[in-house]
């Protein structure tokens, strides 16, 4: 690349100073026709005797004369075109080599990042392009390697929740094996509920591998948004009342276009969320509103959750009280899921933190019309 730029420069250089030499020629050339056309020697001479004081060699003839300027002339340009020519190589040598210098240290860094050197960055030196180039590298270098950190992460949570239900199942089967544990309908009860905790923690990480291809599918049709929220509501009622919690709803109906069994989903991850939280002997409030767009709403009285972790709780495996919710056996990713699900849907959510304590999670979605 540095030879085809320098051999670039040479070409443009030596043209300019071929055709400067030609037309300076021509010009000089041309004024001394016109010269000696206007100055003619005389064509008549009267010469002293040769061996006398003033005799002097016979002047040259006017033609002569012209050709020895023109070759002298031609012969000072070829010399000032090939020093011209040796300044060009050397300039233009040093100019590509300033020029490229960024772009070859840039080529470097990302050979050594593609080497598996995920340190290397590159020097960013100036304003111009280049170092706007190698500024954006070094930006998407560190963004690579936050989302692989935060995979790494990921990884060993998702192994943690998973190595729980199966050290249980493990020491639960060994148990009946060795005659230590009968195999009754208490035991097949908690293998059973094992079993599902492991399914639904494989299904959530199914549904946000989905998303994160682009592959999830929303089927979309007419759905009643009050109807949906208060099946959920019906179904988490046995629940709450053991808990010693209140359900209160205030729905407004309404159809919309939607996947409803994916905000089915959506409506249950909230109202499980708030459950976990919400102390014996308060409410769990639930709201539909249907305006420009579609406002879900649900509050709780629970220890809330802190300033400097609202924008986290809906990352994947991020957990305000980890201990807590583990111990309840909650997976860490229902309200990762919420979010993703939300999103797919074109609307958003949001957790705020409640005046006298507690939590809010407000969903907005389109309110869109089914045809």
């Amino acid at each position: 690349m540095i030879a085809r730029l320098i051999a670039a420069l040479v070409a443009v250089a030596l043209f300019g100073v071929l055709v400067n030499a030609f037309l300076s020629v021509q010009g000089v050339r041309g004024n001394l026709l016109l010269y000696f056309h206007r100055h003619p020697p005389a064509r008549r001479l009267v010469l002293p005797a040769p061996g006398s004081a003033g005799h002097r060699p016979p002047p040259a003839p006017a033609k002569l004369v012209r050709k020895r300027l023109l070759d002298r002339l031609e012969r000072g340009q070829i010399v000032v075109a090939l020093w011209a020519a040796g300044v060009a190589v050397l300039v233009g040598g040093l100019l590509a080599r300033g020029l490229l210098a960024p772009v070859l240290r840039l080529t470097e860094a990302i050979r050594r990042y593609g080497r598996g050197d995920r340190g290397s960055r590159a020097v960013v030196r100036g304003h111009d392009q280049l170092a706007e180039l190698a500024a954006t590298f070094n930006s998407l270098a560190d963004q690579i390697e936050r989302e692989e950190q935060q995979k790494e992460r990921m990884i060993a949570d998702i192994a943690h929740e998973l190595r729980t239900p199966l050290t249980v199942l493990r020491g639960e089967l060994e148990a009946v094996r060795a005659g230590l544990r009968r195999l009754d309908a208490g035991t097949l009860d908690r293998l059973i509920g094992e079993v599902e905790l492991l399914a639904h923690l494989v299904g959530d990480l199914r549904l946000l591998s989905s998303a994160d291809s682009g592959t999830l599918v929303l089927l979309k049709r007419s759905c009643d948004l009050a109807g949906l929220v208060q099946g959920v509501v019906d179904s988490l009622t046995p629940r709450a009342s053991a808990a010693g919690v209140t359900l209160s709803t205030r729905l407004e109906p309404g159809v919309v276009l939607a996947d409803a069994e994916r905000i089915r989903q959506v409506c249950y991850n909230l109202l499980d969320n708030a459950l976990r939280y919400a102390p014996p002997g308060t409410a769990v409030e639930v709201s539909l509103e249907l305006r420009a767009e579609v406002i879900f709403t649900v509050a709780d009285r629970g220890p809330g959750i802190p300033e400097e972790d609202l924008s986290r709780v809906f990352d994947r495996l991020f957990r305000v009280d980890p201990a807590r919710a583990r111990g309840e056996g909650g997976s860490g990713l229902g309200l990762a899921i919420v979010r993703t699900l939300v999103e797919a849907h074109g609307g958003t959510v949001q957790a705020l933190r409640r005046s006298g304590g507690g939590s809010v999670f407000r969903v907005k979605l389109p309110n869109t019309a089914p045809d």
